[in-house]
């Protein structure tokens, strides 16, 4: 797996596999930076890769697009962009939102990578109250997931996950607790790795071993899925746990919005 890989670039690809299903549109708004612009993924979001223009060109153009309803809230991964770059930012009036941690873990098929870390007994103990997402469930493993980011302000998007099932390269996993979803997980494979996204439990919940659970059972599906490897984007609560079952670290990524131009969908 390429060292250099970031985890970021994953969450590309599944908004790709959105518009597809969901005839959406993603546009370039100049050389340098994607934005996706599919109603209702999750939130808008500006994606900033690398830079091969000026920051402040970058800058100035998600300013203007924002006056005509694009998105400002943009992500940038720290060791792409010029030193500068946040500071840029908030010099232009930005605000930082939160900051995420890019993480992977490798699946090395010559040593038991999975059952090398603390999270060994939690592999050896598959919890019973994991399993696929029914049909007659989105309701509840939406109001979970919301619940569990409201630190965030994601927003109900039910039909989106609706349209996602329809796809061979995702799956959603839920936590059951007496018949409600208490934990959601969220797999997408794409070129023989897996990424993991929507891991959250609602604040009730929490220190329960919860999210270990789901980790857990993401990992083995993937790896029995054939992936090489994991990554996902963790906040900095979220990190120690990952880091337990073997992600490290590849950089921290930033995000942005400015708040006199709403940065969510309608």
């Amino acid at each position: 797996m390429d060292e250099k890989w970031i985890p970021q670039n994953n969450l590309e690809e599944l908004s790709r596999e959105f518009v597809r299903l969901t005839n959406g549109s993603v546009i370039d708004h100049s050389e340098g930076f994607t934005t996706t612009l599919a109603p209702g993924f999750f939130y808008n979001r500006n994606y900033i890769k690398e830079l091969t223009v000026p920051v402040a060109d970058v800058v100035n153009s998600i300013l203007e697009k924002g006056k005509d309803g694009m998105p400002t809230l943009t992500s940038f991964t720290e060791d792409l962009v010029p030193a500068e770059t946040k500071a840029f930012f908030l010099e232009k009036g930005f605000v930082e939102l939160f900051v995420q941690h890019g993480m992977v873990c490798h699946f090395d098929d010559n040593s038991d990578t999975l059952f090398s870390h603390k999270s060994h007994s939690v592999l050896q103990e598959p919890d019973s109250n994991i399993d696929l997402l029914a049909s007659d469930e989105w309701s509840q493993w939406t109001s979970a997931m919301i619940k569990g980011f409201a630190e965030e302000n994601k927003q109900r998007e039910d039909v989106v996950f609706e349209n996602m099932i329809k796809s061979p390269d995702i799956c959603f996993l839920g936590y059951r607790h007496n018949g409600k979803i208490i934990g959601t997980a969220m797999l997408h494979y794409t070129s023989g790795l897996a990424g993991l996204h929507e891991v959250a439990v609602p604040r009730e919940y929490r220190r329960q071993g919860v999210a270990s659970k789901l980790v857990a059972r993401a990992l083995q599906i993937a790896r029995d899925h054939g992936a090489q490897g994991m990554t996902l984007q963790a906040s900095p609560k979220g990190r120690l746990v990952y880091q337990s079952f073997g992600f490290y670290d590849t950089g921290l990524i930033h995000s942005m919005y400015h708040p006199d131009i709403p940065f969510t969908a309608d």
